[in-house]
């Protein structure tokens, strides 16, 4: 049967023989392939997030029980869809490891439960002091995953609120510059 058939790659085997000229080709290969399921992984956890974001939204302002309690499954299932497409990530990125990619790679970190969160974009949404310490997600460095086979209606949604995002943070960053300016006036007035 050939679902059965198991096929071992390179990060299969120790790195003695990884290393063997024989192999370097082949685990140049899985190390291309690792990434691009690494970069699917991750583009599924943001798209999972900002939908489940979404979700939550709208759950928030479900005005009856039974509304709110039809839509509990859907987030649960979105959860679910977040934490598989998070681990799928996981396993590719110690793979990856495995293959000879440095633990500090910039470009595929490790992937924390504290990462596992959507940008906040409302002010309803944002706890008070959050502005001081709030640090957005390494995931969200990359947004590029909005182009991929979503739906035009989530794709709207996410494009949206990424507008807001974007224009929320510009605002912040404005603000604390304006701060920072005021501050050395004063500063340079009591000198």
């Amino acid at each position: 049967d050939l679902c059965t058939v198991e096929i071992h790659l390179p990060s299969s085997y120790p790195h003695d023989v990884q290393s063997h000229e024989a192999l370097k080709e082949a685990a140049k290969l899985e190390k291309a392939m690792r990434e691009a399921d690494a970069d699917d992984g991750l583009d599924e956890v943001k798209a999972h997030l900002a939908t489940s974001y979404g979700l939550h939204l709208y759950l928030k302002k479900a005005t009856t029980q039974n509304l709110k309690l039809r839509s509990s499954g859907p987030a649960q299932r979105m959860r679910l869809a977040v934490y598989a497409a998070a681990e799928v990530y996981r396993r590719t990125r110690a793979a990856l490891v495995f293959l000879g990619m440095s633990e500090a790679d910039p470009t595929y970190r490790p992937l924390k439960k504290s990462d596992l969160k959507a940008f906040v974009v409302r002010e309803e949404d944002q706890a008070f002091g959050d502005s001081r310490n709030f640090k957005q997600s390494w995931i969200w460095g990359d947004l590029s995953f909005v182009d991929n086979d979503l739906s035009d209606s989530v794709k709207n949604h996410i494009v949206d609120h990424l507008r807001v995002h974007w224009c929320r943070t510009k605002a912040t960053a404005e603000r604390w510059t304006e701060e920072m300016e005021l501050v050395i006036v004063k500063m340079t007035r009591t000198i």
